[in-house]
């Protein structure tokens, strides 16, 4: 297994698209399309992006020896985790897990800065509906007439 197939297994793990491990990673939509078909391995730069921003171990990424994972490294046994009142358990997908990951290591203003572009996004994700309803609204009313 190459580090093609290593950043295969990565994406494919994290429940990711290739667009949205560019997004994450900060690496280059065509670059990814390189790298998964082989044309291309990652540089020093790309790697480390790829590393820090996906959670994985770069020993992993380029021998395919130890976890995959940062969190996967040896660490005492999980216990239950009690869930304070007011707070709700539930499951991540690997991907929302990726995304608390990397939100979680940002400082405050850049946790600030993606809390607001996903407001934004939510915002306009609304107005695109709303916008898509009243032309099929408009477009009954023509039709009518």
């Amino acid at each position: 297994m190459g580090i093609k197939d290593r950043l295969r297994t990565v994406i494919d793990t994290l429940g990711l698209k290739i667009s949205e491990a560019s997004e994450i990673s900060g690496v280059p939509y065509r670059s990814w399309q390189n790298y998964l078909s082989g044309l291309r391995e990652p540089n020093a730069e790309a790697l480390t992006m790829i590393c820090t921003r996906l959670g994985v171990h770069a020993d992993w990424l380029l021998t395919g020896e130890g976890p995959m994972r940062r969190e996967e490294s040896p660490q005492p046994p999980a216990t239950a985790v009690e869930v304070p009142d007011g707070y709700t358990a539930f499951e991540m997908s690997p991907r929302e897990a990726a995304l608390l990951e990397l939100f979680r290591s940002l400082d405050e203003d850049g946790q600030r800065e993606i809390q607001g572009a996903a407001a934004e996004k939510k915002r306009l994700s609304a107005l695109e509906q709303r916008i898509e309803e009243l032309a099929a609204a408009l477009e009954a009313v023509r039709q009518r007439a």
